[in-house]
């Protein structure tokens, strides 16, 4: 190829300057050094001295990618040329035709379809929030936060879902009452809450071996003590007023499902039926807004006998709450807050979410004894992107309408864990700017606004797997501080504001019917995007997620069903290829080479699989497009058919988000100090954050939008 460009450039040689000249947004970069051109010095005159002997480089500026040379024949990406120096002599002072790089823009385009509303609207499933017992609902302030979270507009908007645990006589908390928080309860649903009431943790203690385990308090107050107990009644734990001394003499007086019979003049359906029958009393019967759910995690440390065994339990208990509630109750009921959706319980031999459905789910002449399925997801948050769990879980049973909620997760957790905690050295100097944070601080736990991209990124992909309510952790601090200590709100009293409370803002926007919820998850910038239309307003959320090469590698595995320290690292121990500690070069170059199955087998000692060895190579290909790209800007454009501006902008980014703002406005100092208003600053910092960063203009349906690495934005705007 390099002899026949040169008879072609021959051909039209005049002279020995050869001109270079750039289309688009991008450099030409030589393999010499000697025959650069820069985007800021375009055209390049380009004369040449003596051997014309160079390979070409196109490289793209952020947001464009490479297309064509013009003027060096069919060559691509690089353009080689060789003219000897005795015939550039020859033509000296003349000019040859220019050699041009052309880069075209890396927009993305996304339609969206105002008039089609995709499945259902999403209503309040992204409006959702965890309470753990009431510890963090301290008095009607914090409440008032909960509802600017949840709502643009307290005023006109209904509030979300609450998930409220009760730690009913389980366990740790054997000395609390049937419910909790009464009054609490009570407040939520005067001011319009719906509330997910859930009893934390499996009552698998009471035996009939157990005795001393019902303790009166009054006729109609009796303490159930669910695990094995001596408290004296001069104890201040013990307001029952008497000795409490539970104890069974059976050895494994734990380890199986509550007696469904009399132990201690009292058995676990009958306190069900009590329990239940309290809660009611805080509702209002024709329009409760209720659901109540049956444990939590019991795959977990609360449930030591076998899965067969609790489903009986879980059943049975599902059943009674049932008839507690009374035909055409509009109460729902479900369970069991599972830890993952296909985990079961030892043994582990199938999902536990699959049995309940074979054992008390709907049947031709019976009805289902619960309404809805609940699991957990904040452990795997990068696999749950490529899983499709709502499906699987729905072709378990004969229901294909099966309500899914997700009871909590905490995606800004794993998104700070996996990235670094931040620090002062998080904040950028400048708009635009993305650091990476340095420092080391053990408590910065929720305060990496990657963690707030992470966030949005989860909750749009369960929205597109038609996920009823996501109920959400990170309105509080979890994995900060002891949850007692910590307190609700945007900022903490161990001084750690909250970007994510700012994404669980901006998503909570998207109250009315949904248009589109796309998660792009290859290519060169992975992006999710959210949008709904409330009458004549259209509102849209854009997340980045900035992986880097390694990372997309990563998730190409998985999309294979393979983990990589587990599957594949192994494998790759004695590559000849991967030699070194920076892993991020070498897959990137592995990537970009376009590493085939073969030429890993070749390379790799270890690596005796054909089969693993072309999904090692399919997961290259799928991060390739990330190469060059990680930490870089593209452009979004987007278009709707009557879209018309302005548009007001939010967005969290590493310069504007609540944790670099807070320590620009206050020091540790005064945090520190005794006089400091917190309400005050907290309002303060809640204007920050939802002030409108800017407006743009739509013009003709269309926005542009340039989208940065790591960031949220939010998009509203008018429609016709």
């Amino acid at each position: 190829m390099k002899t026949l460009f040169a008879v072609i450039l021959l051909i039209f040689v005049i002279g020995c300057s050869h001109p270079l000249e750039i289309v688009g947004n991008g450099d030409i970069i030589s393999a010499s050094g000697e025959h650069d051109c820069l985007l800021e010095d375009n055209p390049c005159t380009n004369y040449v001295i003596g051997d014309y002997d160079v390979t070409y480089t196109a490289m793209p500026r952020a947001g464009w990618i490479f297309s064509e040379w013009d003027g060096c024949g069919n060559q691509f990406p690089d353009c080689s040329i060789s003219v000897p120096g005795s015939t550039v002599d020859l033509f000296w002072g003349e000019t040859t035709p220019a050699l041009t790089a052309v880069f075209t823009r890396s927009d993305r385009l996304v339609t969206l379809n105002i008039d089609k509303v995709e499945a259902k609207p999403f209503g309040d499933i992204f409006r959702s929030v965890n309470l753990d017992a009431g510890k963090q609902l301290n008095d009607a302030a914090d409440i008032d936060r909960i509802t600017q979270l949840m709502c643009r507009d307290p005023l006109t908007c209904t509030p979300g879902a609450i998930r409220y645990w009760d730690k009913v006589q389980f366990g740790r908390f054997a000395l609390e009452q049937e419910i909790t928080h009464r009054s609490e309860i009570a407040e939520l649903h005067s001011r319009g809450f719906s509330m997910f009431w859930s009893l934390m943790g499996t009552p698998a203690f009471l035996r009939n071996s157990c005795s001393g385990c019902v303790v009166a308090n009054g006729d109609d107050d009796p303490f159930h003590i669910l695990r094995e107990v001596n408290v004296l009644t001069s104890d201040v734990r013990n307001d029952t007023g008497q000795d409490i001394a539970c104890s069974c003499t059976d050895d494994d007086w734990w380890a199986g499902p509550p007696t469904v019979g009399i132990v201690g003049t009292s058995s676990w359906l009958d306190y069900l039926d009590i329990t239940i029958s309290q809660l009611l009393m805080e509702f209002d019967g024709a329009n409760p807004k209720l659901r109540i759910g049956l444990w939590n995690e019991p795959d977990q440390i609360w449930w030591k006998s076998n899965q067969a065994s609790f489903v009986t339990m879980w059943c049975a208990s599902a059943q009674q709450v049932r008839d507690t509630l009374g035909p055409g109750s509009p109460v729902l009921v479900g369970g069991p807050d599972i830890s993952s959706w296909e985990s079961g319980i030892n043994p582990l031999d199938s999902p536990a979410l699959k049995l309940i459905q074979e054992t008390c789910g709907p049947a031709p002449s019976t009805p289902s004894s619960f309404d809805f399925l609940v699991y957990h997801n904040y452990s795997k948050s990068e696999r749950f992107l490529l899983e499709n769990s709502v499906a699987e879980v729905r072709s378990w049973s004969t229901n294909e309408n099966l309500i899914i909620d997700v009871g909590e997760y905490a995606a800004a957790l794993s998104g700070a864990d996996v990235t670094t905690t931040c620090d002062l050295s998080a904040i950028a100097s400048l708009d635009g700017e993305v650091p990476i944070p340095i420092g080391v601080n053990p408590k910065a736990v929720l305060c990496d606004h990657r963690g707030a991209a992470e966030e949005v990124a989860l909750a749009a992909t369960m929205a597109a797997q038609d996920h009823d309510r996501l109920y959400r952790f990170e309105v509080w601090d979890w994995g900060a501080t002891d949850m007692v200590e910590t307190r609700m709100g945007l900022l903490t009293v161990n001084n750690l504001p909250k970007p994510t409370a700012t994404s669980f803002w901006m998503l909570s926007q998207l109250q009315g019917e949904r248009i589109a919820v796309i998660n792009e998850l290859g290519g060169a910038f992975p992006f999710h995007l959210l949008a709904s239309r409330e009458g004549d307003e259209m509102v849209i959320v854009v997340a980045s997620q900035d992986q880097t090469v390694s990372e997309q590698f990563t998730r190409g595995l998985l999309s294979d069903g393979l983990v990589f320290n587990e599957d594949v690292a192994p494998q790759l121990a004695d590559c000849t290829v991967l030699e070194g500690e920076d892993t991020e070069a070498q897959i990137a170059a592995l990537a970009q080479a376009g590493t085939t199955a073969q030429q890993l087998l070749d390379a790799c000692p270890n690596l005796n699989d054909p089969t693993l060895a072309a999904s090692i190579a399919t997961a290259l290909a799928y991060a390739a497009p990330r190469v060059g790209q990680v930490g870089e800007t593209f452009q979004l454009t987007i278009e709707a058919a009557g879209w018309q501006g302005p548009a007001t902008r939010h967005r969290i980014d590493a310069y504007r988000n609540t944790f670099a703002k807070t320590y620009r406005q206050w020091t540790v100092d005064d945090f520190a100090s005794p006089g400091f208003d917190f309400a005050t600053e907290e309002e303060t910092l809640w204007g920050y954050m939802t002030e409108p960063l800017d407006q743009l203009d739509v013009t003709d349906g269309r926005l542009t939008i340039e989208v940065r690495p790591n960031s949220v934005t939010l998009l509203r705007g008018a429609v016709e």
